[in-house]
C-alpha cells in the first residue's frame, strides 16, 4: 500500500509519514531467515519464512522484519514465490470478511472483479 500512495504522490492527503531518503520500498517477502533477534524464540536461522510488513524494505537481498509480522513458510507445500505473494491478498481479504463483514459459513459473499489477489484469496 505505500509503494502505491507514494507513486500516486496522494501522501500528503493520506497524512502518511513520507519516508527519508534513500528508501527501499516493499512489504511482502519470503526468504531463509539469517539471523534472529535475542527475544525472538518462534524462528531460527535456516527457517523459510514469509513476512507481510518489513522495517528495511523488501526490495532488496536482504531484509530486516519484525516477529510479530513474519509467518513459518512451509516449502514442502508452497514456494517462496507463493509465499511471498502470500501475504497482503490474504490478510486483507480475512480482515474484511472474518473482522469487518463477520462473515459465517454459508453465507453468499459478491466478489467483484474476482480476478485480482484479493478476491482470488
Amino acid at each position: 500500500m505505500l509503494e502505491l500512495i507514494l507513486l500516486t504522490h496522494t501522501f500528503e492527503l493520506e497524512r502518511i509519514h513520507q519516508p527519508d531518503l534513500p528508501y527501499t520500498p516493499g512489504a511482502d517477502c519470503a526468504g531463509i531467515v539469517e539471523s534472529v533477534g535475542s527475544d525472538v524464540t518462534q524462528f531460527k536461522a535456516g527457517d523459510p519464512v514469509f513476512t507481510v510488513r518489513t522495517v528495511t524494505g523488501s526490495y532488496a537481498e536482504y531484509t530486516v522484519a519484525e516477529s510479530q509480522h513474519t509467518y513459518a513458510l512451509n516449502t514442502q507445500k508452497l514456494s517462496f514465490e507463493h509465499g511471498a505473494s502470500l501475504g497482503t491478498p490474504y490478510f486483507t481479504t480475512y480482515r474484511a470478511l472474518v473482522l469487518r463483514a463477520k462473515a459465517k459459513a454459508g453465507e453468499t459473499v459478491f466478489v467483484h472483479g474476482a480476478s485480482g489477489g484479493v478476491s482470488v484469496a
